[in-house]
């Protein structure tokens, strides 16, 4: 029985276990019989208490993930306190869990798979390297990490000298505070929205120097702390070999057989996959006989695959939730059994050691960073960020410890004090970033497209999920005129879903250090990102005067409204422009695409910090043919060209004036004709009515400024409606003809008018309000593509009422400071004498 075939005894390297091999579990859930020799050769194996294990392990973690993601904590917390609940220091000195889920007997199976679990687990570390931001990295950067681990160096020397007088023990504990984990550091950047600012960017950069330098921290100490003394050089040197082979040899075979044995141009084989499975055991299994952990070579073997082929995308796939999810919480288990933090209180003195151990651990990167930074004239606020940020742990710093651990170089002691460390610095980084620290915003006074001057530059953020969406954005603003004056800047995101699978390498993508040459000489992760790459570039190449630079960003739906808005305040852009989410089929029917991207247009409208457009695409990349003669005013003679047809239908309000400001610019562009319908209210309409008078007021200026800069323009045709109510809107639209390529109209959201009376049964997609809903409808029009637009409002809510403009001081402000794209003040300077002429 096991209370006495079973010896156990505490000692300062561990726990020691001695019992009999053919002894029976007496309180085993899994016994069957009373005939020990039948229990022995049936259920009685350590196959189903590893299932028990497991199962426990992944409930408990699952649950702390949970909980460490409502309080916006790192994963990394959730999995230490799974360990420490499980562990000695939990659960897991009740008489429970030593007879029914962690016997000692079966300790050995458990960290058996844990390890194995570790192997494919750093696999897929190594395939988040991107080495390519090592190349990208400034001087500060290398400056930062490079300070951070010579301090965390010495305050972890001086803290372990605390408990021994053999300082050289301490490397163990030196190497897992001086890494800052770039993925969690990188997950961590992505909640908080911080990837693309100058802070994070920096803070990712030391990360990835910093991991690269405590992996060659680890290969040093594990060799020298080798068993076999006389072998330790000869085990370093064999390492560093192997490990220069596979970077100048294997890697650029590996890159050529996997290119040479694919069959189709994404597709990846099953012979493929394999030969990757059995190359992850053949390297761990290398560098464990070259005297160096099996780890090192799991994680090289990532490390060297080919960067630019989808097999990387495929491995993560098949591996990443059964090695992450399934396998690594047995890995968590085993660090919390060899945590036993009542053990360590009982042999210190008290709180007071373990605390000061603690804070100069984690001011020696807060220091070292602010202190470096303080030298590059970076802010104090930004300083303390980035020195919270270096403090990032992860699972990188928790298998130092346990290899310090496994080669009785850290005790009873020192391994749980380092746990407390590595749990405490994992928990106050992200919650006091999330709490205090917001970066400076550049300020934008352009807004809304209605006050961009003549001379000023005209920017645009283009939000694509897709190549459809990205054609149908590049027509757009192909047409979008840009001039010497008012040059075009473009910023196009490809927004991808953040999934349980994204990697790190994918969330820090940005196209804007990649050039097209790149993507059409390499197989890309993501091909899809290549070609809308391709698509924007080719605007800059067809005009001298557009400026494109492309961004993937990578988050989840519920919060890509946030990427998009600080991309948009950080660019101070003018207009953002989204795809609708539905899209135009060949039978002409409206079919829902994705049902989130509808609420991530919702929620960038409720939040933008500037102007929006919502672009329905029904073949906007198609131009049409049209023969004109010489009696045709467009040109003289007979010819055929490419032109494109807009029309803005103009019913008044701030939504109208900014839809009309952007038509107006489009006529810039000799291949577009518009034509501008203004709809007005008949007299007996008009009656109770006046906010609206009020707004009309802004609008006849700003439609008597159009009128008379282009009264000349041949391709400029204005006309006005008088409808009473929405019935007679829409007839009067049928009316008009239906050979249009794009119709601008203004969103109109809180417009309380005659105008619109009757129309609220036609609006289905609210992001496009009454009319751009009727334009987009099949019934009006299967040829039509529609932009509908909405300026920004102070207010920060789509659904603003006239009301916020329900004083005549507050409108007169508001007129001085409007200014049209195409003038200085509300008239160019140029134009003022022919102005005088013309009244």
């Amino acid at each position: 029985m096991e209370a006495k075939e079973l010896s156990i005894s505490k000692t300062a390297d561990g726990i020691e276990v001695c019992y009999k091999r053919n002894s029976s579990l007496l309180f085993s859930p899994f016994r069957i019989s009373k005939d020990e020799d039948l229990n022995r050769n049936t259920l009685h194996t350590s196959l189903p208490f590893f299932i028990m294990q497991l199962f426990v392990a992944n409930v408990v973690y699952r649950f702390f993930f949970f909980v460490a993601r409502y309080l916006r904590i790192p994963p990394f917390v959730a999995q230490i306190l799974c360990g420490l609940l499980i562990g000695p220091s939990g659960a897991g000195e009740t008489r429970i869990f030593k007879n029914f889920v962690l016997p000692y007997r079966y300790t050995a199976v458990l960290e058996t798979f844990a390890n194995f679990s570790l192997i494919f687990y750093m696999f897929l570390l190594g395939l988040e390297i991107d080495l390519s931001l090592i190349k990208r990295s400034r001087t500060k950067a290398l400056s930062i990490s490079v300070a951070g681990i010579l301090v965390s160096f010495f305050v972890a020397l001086l803290c372990f000298y605390q408990y021994y007088e053999d300082v050289g023990k301490g490397v163990f504990w030196a190497a897992a505070l001086g890494d800052t984990s770039f993925s969690d550091l990188v997950r961590i950047l992505s909640d908080l929205k911080l990837l693309r600012t100058e802070t994070g960017k920096t803070a990712m950069s030391a990360a990835i120097i910093s991991d690269l330098i405590t992996w060659i921290h680890l290969i040093f100490i594990v060799s020298i702390f080798n068993k076999v003394k006389r072998f330790k050089f000869l085990a370093l040197t064999a390492t560093i070999g192997f490990l220069l082979v596979c970077w100048f040899l294997v890697r650029p075979a590996l890159s050529w057989i996997v290119s040479k044995t694919t069959k189709a141009k994404d597709q990846v084989t099953e012979t493929q996959i394999w030969f990757v499975f059995a190359g992850i055991v053949l390297f761990g299994l290398i560098t464990d006989a070259l005297g160096a952990h099996s780890i090192v070579g799991a994680f090289m073997f990532g490390v060297i695959m080919p960067d630019h082929h989808p097999i990387k995308n495929t491995l993560v796939e098949k591996l990443d939730d059964f090695v992450s999810a399934i396998l690594m919480p047995l890995f968590y288990i085993t660090s919390g059994l060899r945590t036993d933090i009542w053990y360590l209180f009982s042999k210190t003195e008290g709180w007071t050691p373990i605390m000061w151990t603690i804070v100069g651990c984690c001011a020696a990167k807060i220091v070292s960073t602010y202190v470096v930074s303080f030298f590059y004239r970076t802010p104090s606020k930004d300083s303390l960020a980035l020195g919270l940020l270096m403090n990032t742990k992860g699972i990188l710093s928790l298998i130092i410890i346990n290899v310090g651990r496994d080669m009785n170089v850290l005790d009873s002691i020192t391994f749980p004090q380092m746990v407390l460390v590595l749990f405490t610095m994992s928990c106050l980084a992200k919650p006091i970033l999330y709490l205090s620290y917001k970066p400076k915003k550049a300020q934008n006074k352009h807004k809304t497209m209605e006050k961009i001057q003549s001379n000023a530059e005209f920017r645009v953020l283009a939000c694509v999920h897709n190549l459809r969406n990205a054609s149908a954005a590049t027509s757009l603003l192909r047409d979008s005129k840009a001039t010497p004056q008012s040059p075009l800047f473009i910023f196009a995101i490809h927004l991808i879903e953040l999934t349980g699978r994204t990697t790190a390498s994918m969330l820090v993508m940005d196209d804007e250090y990649k050039t097209r040459h790149h993507f059409r000489h390499n197989k890309s992760d993501h091909v899809e990102d290549g070609y809308i790459l391709n698509a924007f570039g080719a605007l800059e190449e067809e005009e001298s005067n557009i400026t494109t630079h492309t961004v993937t960003v990578v988050s989840p739906y519920e919060t890509m409204h946030e990427d998009i808005c600080s991309l948009a305040e950080d660019k101070c852009v003018s207009l953002i422009i989204l795809p609708f989410h539905k899209e135009v089929t060949s039978t002409g029917n409206m079919e829902e695409e994705n049902i989130d991207f509808a609420n991530v247009n919702q929620n960038v409208l409720k939040n933008a910090p500037c102007s929006v457009g919502i672009l329905v695409d029904n073949g906007m990349n198609i131009s049409r043919a049209r023969s004109q003669h010489g009696s045709n005013r467009w040109s003289g003679g007979h010819s055929l060209v490419m032109k494109k047809n807009v029309i803005m239908f103009f019913l008044g309000g701030p939504d109208d004036r900014e839809a009309l400001t952007y038509a107006w610019r489009m006529t810039g562009n000799p291949k577009v004709k518009l034509t501008v319908v203004r709809f007005q209210i008949g007299e007996e309409a008009l009656m109770g009515e006046p906010a609206w008078q009020r707004e009309k007021k802004k609008d006849e200026e700003l439609l008597y400024e159009f009128r008379f800069k282009t009264m000349n323009d041949p391709r400029v045709l204005y006309m006005e409606k008088v409808v009473n109510d929405g019935a007679e809107t829409i007839k009067s639209i049928r009316e008009i003809e239906n050979d249009f390529d794009l119709c601008i109209v203004g969103r109109g959201k809180g417009l309380e008018s005659q105008i619109f009376k009757g129309l609220s049964e036609w609006e289905t997609s609210l992001d496009l309000g009454i009319i751009g809903d009727a334009m987009a409808s099949s019934t009006l029009s299967s040829r039509t593509s529609v932009l509908v637009v909405q300026q920004y409002s102070t207010n920060k809510n789509p659904n603003y009422e006239f009301e916020n403009f329900s004083t005549s001081t507050h409108i007169e402000t508001t007129q001085l400071d409007a200014k049209p794209f195409m003038s200085h003040s509300r008239m160019d300077e140029d134009d003022e004498d022919d102005d005088e002429d013309h009244h």
